[in-house]
C-alpha cells in the first residue's frame, strides 16, 4: 500500500483516537515492510597518472539500482583519507580530477552511499559499500609549453621569456646541440632575459629537467635591427650656387639611403645630396635610410635655396641742374628691391624709387656725385658704386629767331638766357657791319653794310656750359641803291613779264613796270612762282649734321612741351607771324627741318632703348613667373608623394 492510500484511510477514521492508532500502525509498517535493501559493490579499478599532467578517474559501482525512479536513488562520494596531492573527488559522481603534484603509489579508501526518497516525502539512506582503490602518480620527463618564439630589437631589452614545461622541472637549459642564444641574452632558472646586440634569426633548443629525464623545444629567436631614426635637417644656399654637401644621418646602421624630389640641380650619391641648385625656393625633400633589416626610416629635410644675388655694375650717369634727371640703374637676376647704403646721399632733387631703381627729379645743385646702392631679390648684391655728374644748367637763349635789316640803316637786336645767371653772351656770323655790343646784356646792333639772308649762332655761357641758338638775319637792298644797266636790248616775249638783268642779279616780274628790287646776293630774283626741274644749294653754311656730334645736347622733352605751350611753334623754327611778316628761307626752312627730325631720330632712338629695357625687364618677370610655377608644380607633386608616403606608413 502507498504512503499515499494509507494516509487517505487515516483520513477516513472518525475519531482522534483511532487516527493515531492508525498512524502509527502505517509508520510501523514503512520502516519494517517499505524499506529499501542495496545490493551494490565499489569497483577497485587501478588509477594512473603523471605527475603535472591532468588526472582523470571515475569510481564506478556493480549492482547499483539506476538513480532516479519513484524513489528518487542517488550515490554520494568520500575518500577516507588524503587523496595525492592535486587530486580532488566530486561527492555527487564519484570523479577523481586535477593534476597530480608529486608520485603517488598506494590504495585510498572510497565509501559510497546509496541515498532514497520514499514517495517524495520519507528520506532515508539504504546503505554504503567501502572498497580500497590503488592510485599511482608516475613521474615523467617535463613537457615544455612555453611559446615557441622570441622577437626583439637590438639595443632593446626583450618581453622577459618564461620556460614553462609539465613535471615539474628542476633544472633548465640553453643548448643540446643547436645555437647559443644571441649575443647579449642570458638564461637565469627559466628565464630568457637581456638586450641583444646583434640582429638575426637564432634557432636555439631550451630544456626542462626533472628526476625521470629532461623534455626539449625549439625556440626561435628573432632579433631584428631597430628602425632607423633619420635627423632632420635644413640646407640654405643661393641658386646658381653649388650647395654644401649636406650628408644623411641617421641610426641603426643603414645599408642604403634615398631621397625624393630633390631640388632641380642636386642628386644623391650614397648618403651625400651636392649639386648646384638651379631654381630658387623652398623644397621639403622626404629622406630616407634603410637597414639590414628592411627597416626603413624617414625625416624631412629642408632646401631653402635664395636667388643668385643681383650684380650691380658701377655707373656713371650725368644731369644738369634744374633739367629734368631720370636714370634706372642696371642690375642682373630680378631685383625686386635698391636701397642706398646707410650714410649715402642723392643730389639734392634726385629720389630712388626703391622698387624700380630709377632715379628721378630735378638736380637743384651741380656737382659730381658718387654713392653705394645695393639690389635685393631674397639675396642682397654687393654695394656698387654710382656716380652722377650734375653741371649747371644749360642757358635757354630766348628772342625772335627771325630778325629784319635794311643795309645801311641802324638795326638792333637783344637775346637773354634768364634761366641761368650770370650769362657771358656772344654771336657768329654776323654780317659785316653788326657787332655783339654787349656780352653781358646779349645786345647786337650797327649798321648793316651786306646784304642777304645770315645764319647767325647766338651763345649764352654760364659757369662754363653753353647754349646756342639760331637767328636768321635778312638784310635786303634799300630801294634805288643800285645802278640799272639793260642787257637786254631787244624786247623778250615772255608775256607782260619783265627781265631785269643789271650784270649782279637777274630779276624776273611778271607784269612789272619798273626795275625789281633786290634782295641780299642773291643772282635770281623771281616776284612768283617758279618752277625748276632740279634745285642745288651748295656750299650751305652750318648744315644740322652738329645734331650728331657727341657734344650735342638734347633739349629735355618736358622744356619743349612747355615751350610749345608758350610760343605755339617748336623751337629754332619761324612762328607764322614771322613768316607772314619775312616769307622764309627754303634753304634755312629744310635746314631746320632736318635739324628737327634728326633730333626727333636721337629721341626716338632713346624710346627704344627704354622700351627694349622694358622688354628685357618683362622677359625676365616672365621667366621669373615661369619658375614660381614650377616651383608650385613641384610643391602640388611633393605634396601628392608625401600624402601616398603616409598612406604607405599607416599599412605597415
Amino acid at each position: 500500500m502507498t504512503a499515499f492510500k494509507i494516509l487517505k484511510k487515516i483520513g477516513r477514521v472518525k475519531s482522534t483516537h483511532n487516527k493515531l492508532h492508525f498512524f502509527c500502525t502505517a509508520l510501523c509498517f514503512f520502516l519494517l515492510i517499505g524499506h529499501a535493501t542495496f545490493a551494490f559493490t565499489v569497483n577497485t579499478t587501478q588509477g594512473s597518472g603523471v605527475v603535472g599532467s591532468p588526472f582523470n578517474y571515475a569510481v564506478t559501482l556493480t549492482g547499483a539500482t539506476a538513480v532516479g525512479g519513484n524513489n528518487q536513488i542517488s550515490y554520494s562520494y568520500k575518500v577516507n583519507g588524503p587523496l595525492p596531492g592535486g587530486l580532488s573527488i566530486s561527492a555527487t559522481n564519484g570523479a577523481i580530477t586535477g593534476t597530480p603534484t608529486g608520485t603517488y603509489n598506494a590504495t585510498i579508501s572510497v565509501t559510497v552511499t546509496e541515498n532514497e526518497v520514499l514517495d517524495g516525502i520519507f528520506p532515508q539512506t539504504v546503505g554504503s559499500a567501502s572498497a580500497v582503490i590503488p592510485i599511482i602518480i608516475t613521474q615523467s620527463p617535463p613537457v615544455i609549453t612555453s611559446g615557441s618564439t622570441i622577437n626583439g630589437v637590438i639595443n632593446a631589452a626583450i618581453v622577459t621569456y618564461t620556460i614553462t614545461a609539465s613535471g615539474n622541472p628542476t633544472s633548465y637549459s640553453i643548448g643540446g646541440g643547436s645555437g647559443a642564444l644571441p649575443p647579449g641574452l642570458i638564461l637565469t632558472g627559466a628565464t630568457i632575459s637581456g638586450i641583444p646586440t646583434a640582429a638575426g634569426t637564432y634557432t636555439v633548443t631550451i630544456g626542462a629537467t626533472n628526476s625521470i629525464g629532461t623534455g626539449t623545444a625549439t625556440l626561435t629567436i628573432i632579433i631584428a635591427a631597430p628602425v632607423p631614426v633619420v635627423k632632420p635637417g635644413t640646407v640654405t644656399g643661393i641658386s646658381g650656387t653649388p650647395i654644401t654637401s649636406y650628408t644623411i644621418t641617421a641610426t641603426s646602421n643603414p645599408t642604403s639611403y634615398s631621397a625624393s624630389s630633390l631640388p632641380p640641380g642636386l642628386s644623391l650619391s650614397g648618403a651625400v645630396i651636392s649639386g648646384t641648385p638651379t631654381i630658387s625656393g623652398t623644397y621639403n625633400t622626404i629622406i630616407s635610410a634603410t637597414n639590414a633589416g628592411n627597416e626603413t626610416g624617414t625625416a624631412t629635410l629642408t632646401f631653402i635655396f635664395g636667388p643668385a644675388a643681383p650684380v650691380i655694375a658701377a655707373q656713371t650717369a650725368n644731369g644738369a641742374v634744374a633739367s629734368v634727371f631720370n636714370y634706372a640703374i642696371t642690375a642682373t637676376n630680378n631685383p625686386t628691391s635698391y636701397a642706398l647704403q646707410l650714410g649715402n646721399l642723392l643730389p639734392a632733387g634726385l629720389t630712388l624709387n626703391t622698387a624700380t631703381g630709377i632715379i628721378s627729379g630735378k638736380p637743384t645743385a651741380a656737382g659730381t656725385f658718387t654713392f653705394n646702392i645695393t639690389a635685393t631679390n631674397g639675396s642682397v648684391s654687393a654695394p656698387a658704386t654710382i656716380t652722377i655728374i650734375i653741371t649747371p644748367p644749360v642757358p635757354v637763349i630766348q628772342g625772335n629767331a627771325v630778325a629784319n635789316a635794311v643795309a645801311g640803316n641802324t638795326f638792333s637786336y637783344t637775346f637773354t638766357a634768364p634761366n641761368t645767371s650770370p650769362n657771358t653772351y656772344n654771336a657768329t656770323g654776323l654780317p659785316a657791319g653788326l657787332t655783339i655790343v654787349s656780352t653781358t646784356m646779349g645786345l647786337i646792333s650797327g649798321t648793316p653794310s651786306e646784304t642777304g639772308v645770315f645764319n647767325v649762332t647766338l651763345s649764352a655761357t654760364s659757369a662754363g656750359i653753353t647754349g646756342t641758338q639760331r637767328l636768321t638775319i635778312i638784310i635786303p637792298f634799300a630801294n634805288g641803291t643800285l645802278n640799272y644797266v639793260s642787257k637786254f636790248t631787244t624786247p623778250i616775249s615772255l608775256g607782260n613779264s619783265l627781265i631785269y638783268d643789271d650784270g649782279s642779279f637777274v630779276g624776273i616780274e611778271p607784269g612789272g613796270t619798273g626795275i625789281p628790287t633786290k634782295y641780299g646776293s642773291y643772282l635770281l630774283q623771281v616776284n612768283g612762282g617758279a618752277i625748276f626741274t632740279q634745285v642745288v644749294v651748295k656750299a650751305f653754311n652750318n648744315w644740322p649734321d652738329f645734331v650728331f656730334e657727341d657734344n650735342y645736347k638734347l633739349t629735355p622733352l618736358a622744356e619743349i612741351e612747355q615751350y610749345i605751350n608758350e610760343h605755339k611753334h617748336l623751337p629754332g623754327v619761324p612762328s607764322v607771324a614771322d613768316v607772314k611778316k619775312d616769307g622764309m628761307d627754303v634753304g634755312v626752312n629744310q635746314a631746320v627741318l632736318l635739324q628737327k627730325i634728326e633730333e626727333l631720330t636721337l629721341y626716338i632712338i632713346d624710346q627704344n632703348k627704354q622700351i627694349e629695357a622694358q622688354k628685357a625687364a618683362t622677359e625676365e618677370q616672365n621667366k621669373k613667373i615661369a619658375q614660381l610655377q614650377n616651383q608650385n608644380d613641384q610643391l602640388q607633386q611633393l605634396k601628392k608623394e608625401v600624402n601616398d608616403l603616409e598612406l604607405l606608413l599607416q599599412k605597415k
